[in-house]
């Protein structure tokens, strides 16, 4: 391994969602091609820890990372979103979707030892913020409240006047996915029995195909969902969530009753976590984002300013929430922006290689 870290200018962007991973170089100004595969299921060692989950997401993900930096030598940074919070010494929080609650934080120091370059962790909902607020905030005045509706849920809060996202030195801001919006003895668990009656088993996209499938099972005869699987030669039970929300998908846009009503649900909970956050931070704008929200964007954003008016409406009226909720734009790689954004303020300097004792597997 290298003494010194690279320096060159081409930066090594990558996304890892709990879905899909997505990566691509950044250089003078310019996002590479998108490369994009799916994210190692790290779930499927049904009796390994999280220590150990951790230990084999981390594994293929270096795997990953090493791969494309011998395609393109010329990197010198890497900058990596995950879901969880990023303290603000950059080091990710040991728990989080992709391993569950493992016992250390993932320190950025031991992947810059394996990759030989600098590299930066950042939350994925800071990225999306990043990107996402100044171009919803007119002059970049005000704030943004960002809101992601995807495999996971979160939000930050973006400061169109300090011009970036607001957040404490735990990196805890905007986790609301860990909301308590069930506290019946029959409320959703997570495989790993951390976490029960949160909003992400309800509200993300992972958690309304869970309800959805719930739901549907118990009367099959009243949804379009079954035939639109049968069509893709699945069931209910044999259908992963991906397939789930994808023939959701149709089927709402069909008029299915059911699955429209078990979405009408998944946004009504949403909402009963979010009209908190406005109440405590005003924001001019909400911005919604996120792979699952853009699939039903025009069916997701009414029902969505309508469940919010609801618990609103004693300060802020139907036109009033029209204007606040608007859709993010979506492109395909925005996080990788927000990356190369956060990434212009961390230009590495020429610094020594720190020991690497670290538990990132080479």
């Amino acid at each position: 391994m290298p003494a010194r870290f690279r320096t060159v200018g081409i930066k090594l962007l990558v996304d890892v969602g709990y879905t899909n991973l997505s990566m691509a170089s950044w250089h003078e100004g310019r996002l590479g091609a998108v490369r994009r595969m799916a994210t190692y299921n790290a779930w499927m060692q049904r009796n390994a820890g999280a220590d150990q989950r951790k230990y084999q997401f981390m594994r293929w993900l270096v795997g990953q990372l090493e791969t494309a930096i011998a395609a393109q030598p010329g990197i010198g940074h890497v900058g990596i979103c995950l879901p969880g919070p990023i303290d603000a010494n950059g080091r990710a929080a040991g728990g989080n979707s992709l391993w569950g609650n493992a016992s250390l934080p993932l320190n950025p120091g031991d992947l810059s030892c394996q990759l030989g370059r600098p590299v930066s962790l950042f939350n994925d909902l800071v990225a999306a913020a990043t990107f996402h607020g100044p171009d919803a905030l007119d002059q970049h005045h005000g704030t943004a409240l960002v809101l992601n509706i995807g495999s996971g849920i979160g939000s930050k809060l973006y400061d169109g006047g300090q011009g970036r996202v607001v957040l404490g030195r735990s990196g805890l801001d905007g986790e609301i996915g860990y909301s308590v919006v069930d506290d019946g003895p029959d409320a959703a668990t997570t495989l790993d029995g951390s976490m029960q009656g949160t909003l992400g088993l309800y509200s993300s996209g992972s958690g309304f195909a869970r309800l959805l499938r719930e739901i549907a099972a118990t009367k099959p005869e009243d949804t379009t969902l079954v035939a639109e699987l049968s069509a893709m030669q699945l069931t209910l039970e044999t259908a992963d969530r991906n397939a789930i929300n994808a023939a959701a998908v149709r089927a709402a846009r069909s008029g299915d009753a059911l699955t429209l009503e078990v979405l009408r649900r998944s946004i009504d909970l949403l909402a009963r976590a979010v009209h908190v956050v406005v109440l405590f931070n005003a924001p001019d704008v909400i911005v919604l984002t996120g792979g699952f929200f853009h699939a039903l964007g025009d069916i997701y954003r009414p029902m969505f300013c309508a469940a919010l008016l609801r618990r609103l409406n004693n300060i802020y009226d139907a036109g009033q929430v029209d204007a606040m909720v608007r859709a993010g734009r979506d492109d395909g790689s925005e996080i990788l922006l927000g990356i190369a954004k956060l990434l212009q303020d961390r230009s590495p300097q020429d610094a020594r290689a720190p020991s690497c004792a670290g538990e990132v597997p080479r």
